[in-house]
């Protein structure tokens, strides 16, 4: 049998929505590729159910991301707990469904909210450290988001999420033009 080298072996990762089912994936993959990684949620059973099952190479923080002082504390903790941070996830997210005629404008800002707003907050905060590391190794940092068929495609019911996604996506275009001199790729 051959060995393969882990790909993120001493990277840190910091995944926001992490105890959902997607974050989690992701969560358990870096992991096994040798990275230590963060799990930052709101559900804090999930979150530090996911964070025993992965052991020492993980820890949990409860984070919304849509609160700044939230963000730096899990950025914080990253570079505590491991030493920096080489990978930001934004993953959390929420759906919306629904008539557009008949949806109420707190459930759609709630919506841009937590589906890009919150993504834009985490980055803000995750800038600096990213930055950091990537002088310090040489490596090149990322920022990841997660995002859906509907940032690029547009259904029925969908209105208000399918703005928020597409808006992911020209955010995402945006912050890896910033930040490509700075060695910090973003998809």
């Amino acid at each position: 049998m051959v060995e393969r080298m882990a790909r993120l072996q001493g990277k840190v990762a910091l995944i926001t929505g992490a105890a959902g089912v997607i974050g989690g994936a992701i969560a358990r993959r870096f992991v096994e590729e040798g990275c230590q990684v963060v799990i930052a949620d709101i559900n804090d059973g999930r979150g530090e159910a996911l964070a025993t099952e992965l052991g020492e190479t993980c820890t949990y923080v409860h984070n919304d991301h849509l609160d700044e002082d939230s963000n730096v504390a899990a950025v914080d903790l990253a570079v505590d707990s491991f030493g920096g941070l080489d990978i930001l996830v934004n993953n959390a997210g929420a759906p919306y469904a629904g008539l557009i005629e008949d949806a109420e404008a707190a459930a759609v800002q709630h919506n841009f909210d937590v589906n890009l707003v919150g993504p834009l907050r985490m980055t803000k905060a995750a800038i600096p450290a990213l930055r950091v590391r990537s002088r310090e190794t040489g490596k090149t940092a990322a920022i990841l988001y997660t995002s859906s068929s509907q940032g690029i495609n547009a259904r029925p019911l969908m209105a208000a999420c399918t703005a928020a996604k597409h808006g992911v996506h020209g955010m995402t275009r945006s912050v890896a033009l910033e930040l490509a001199a700075d060695n910090i790729r973003v998809n």
